[in-house]
């Protein structure tokens, strides 16, 4: 079921717009509910040779914390590709160099951001990794 909008305002922070909306759920109940609007990005689950993932572990300042996660990234301009953009940046957080990506496109990673991403599942083996993604 669609919640009903009633107002709806974006404030532009730096990189990123934040929007607040006033919503009117299934109950009938008003509530204000918030989410980041950012550019469209890239995630990369690489595999090595000995079947082991690749993790970045790196500062995320919002949490104040360190953090395991994937390599990612924003895709510049709306003419980059997702691929190109998700070998950019494998290579440039890693250093590696991917032989074979997969591709799942739009996945939502986050439910307070309302862009969706592009998931790259790479490997250096002669085989390609499926996975099966839940209905989008």
């Amino acid at each position: 079921m669609v919640w009903k909008i009633s107002s709806s305002i974006k404030e532009q922070v730096d990189r990123f717009g934040v929007i607040i909306e006033k919503v009117i759920v299934p109950n009938g109940e008003e509530k204000n509910f918030s989410y980041l609007d950012f550019a469209k990005g890239v995630c990369i689950l690489p595999i090595t040779a000995d079947k082991e993932i690749i993790c970045l572990k790196q500062y995320r300042h919002a949490i104040k914390s360190w953090q395991w996660e994937l390599p990612a990234g924003m895709i510049d301009k709306e003419s980059d590709a997702p691929l190109e953009t998700a070998k950019r940046e494998l290579e440039e957080e890693t250093g590696n160099k991917a032989v074979i990506l997969a591709g799942f496109r739009k996945l939502l990673s986050f439910s307070r951001f309302n862009k969706r991403g592009n998931l790259f599942i790479c490997s250096n083996r002669p085989h390609c990794y499926r996975a099966t993604i839940g209905k989008q």
